[in-house]
């Protein structure tokens, strides 16, 4: 599916928003190339779960004229911290990320699962829900994940505490995209990843299978993060308003997650939206 965009064009959007010309109704929006969550097409995204729920948002704020870069998450939040009328769309909110900008919560995503080729996830579904404190302990498995990303504060503890095992954190670009393609090549075991079929379906040779984790932890919603100025604290706040409004008649929301999410977990994964959409629903911003 793709969006039509009515917004200006980025880098019109970028040099107008340099240094002293900035104007407090422009904004960039930064989000990664990220297979089923905010697909790029000649350097403009084009549809995904993410993008399209932030696209919902953000043609409500026509306040604003809207720009979407391609771009990673070190660079974006560098532009935050400096101040720059930037924002990155994708985002787990921390304590640090906090410290530098401000947070709107936007939607909720499914827990990251092991993600492992169909052959091997016929021996391990028996065991599954899977411990990843196991799998990592297991001298004959190989995974390997996206160093400095972030997997949720349970699973990111069970890395950092991690014992010597076969597991690697790797540099790499698009969140990790390459890393599925890694397990469907036989080069790794395993890798963490969130379920969405178009990710799975594009890695490469061998079919591969999403097994949920043991110790996942809580969903956690994701949002957008804003510079800490005055016109960040302001664009983030009508963003929650939206959001907010969004939640009052959560149909086209849910029309988004049904396109992405896939068929067998959505009923699972259903009560977490609805809980989401309940308590954002009972916040008057």
């Amino acid at each position: 599916m793709s969006i039509p965009l009515k917004f200006l064009a980025v880098p019109i959007l970028l040099a107008c928003c340099s240094g002293s010309m900035a104007s407090e109704h422009q904004v960039v929006w930064v989000l990664p190339d990220w297979a089923g969550f905010s697909n790029f097409k000649d350097q403009q995204p084009v549809d995904g779960l993410i993008y399209e729920t932030l696209h919902l948002i953000t043609e409500q704020l026509p306040q604003y004229r809207h720009g979407f870069l391609l771009g990673n998450v070190p660079r974006a939040f560098k532009d935050i911290e400096e101040g720059k009328p930037v924002c990155f769309g994708a985002a787990l909110a921390t304590a640090e990320r906090d410290r530098i900008g401000y947070f709107a919560e936007m939607m909720v995503l499914p827990p990251v699962h092991l993600i492992v080729r169909s052959d091997l996830a016929d021996r391990l579904r028996p065991k599954a829900p899977l411990s990843l404190r196991r799998t990592i302990s297991d001298p004959q498995l190989r995974g390997v994940v996206t160093k400095g990303r972030l997997y949720g504060p349970a699973l990111q503890a069970l890395l950092h505490d991690r014992p010597p095992s076969n597991l690697q954190l790797v540099h790499a670009p698009n969140l990790g995209a390459n890393l599925s393609v890694m397990v469907a090549y036989g080069r790794a075991d395993y890798t963490l990843e969130y379920p969405l079929p178009s990710l799975l379906h594009a890695a490469g040779p061998s079919p591969l299978s999403a097994l949920a984790i043991e110790e996942t932890g809580p969903v956690a919603a994701i949002g957008v993060y804003c510079a800490k100025t005055p016109w960040g604290r302001q664009l983030t706040e009508r963003f929650r308003q939206q959001v907010y409004q969004q939640a009052q008649r959560p149909q086209a929301m849910l029309a988004i997650y049904e396109r992405w999410l896939p068929a067998k977990q959505l009923p699972d994964f259903q009560p977490h939206i609805t809980a989401f959409v309940r308590r954002i629903a009972d916040q008057q911003p």
